[in-house]
């Protein structure tokens, strides 16, 4: 199964952000996790506000779980973040 992740950045907590990135893409790189393609997401202005993960996994709680783990998670860096299932109808993903 495909999931996705979308997180959003919470308020005021770039600097924050900033000194846990490292540990966050170490947390993707890990292998725990099946990442198809990862990356942030911006608003019309061009501020950095999120950032989507596209994973293949079992199920979404199993996503869940193992997202569970994310620096960014575990630290308050995102304030909202949310879980689909993802059926691909048109393209692809490597």
């Amino acid at each position: 199964m495909i999931c996705v992740r979308i997180a959003y950045t919470a308020l005021n907590r770039e600097t924050d952000r900033a000194g846990l990135l490292a540990a966050h893409k170490a947390f993707l790189r890990s292998g725990s996790l099946t990442v198809l393609q990862s990356g942030p997401i911006f608003d019309q202005e061009g501020k950095q506000t999120g950032a989507i993960v596209v994973a293949e996994t079992l199920d979404i709680e199993t996503m869940k779980a193992i997202c569970a783990q994310d620096p960014f998670i575990v630290h308050g860096i995102y304030h909202h973040v949310t879980f689909f299932e993802w059926r691909i109808t048109l393209g692809h993903v490597p």
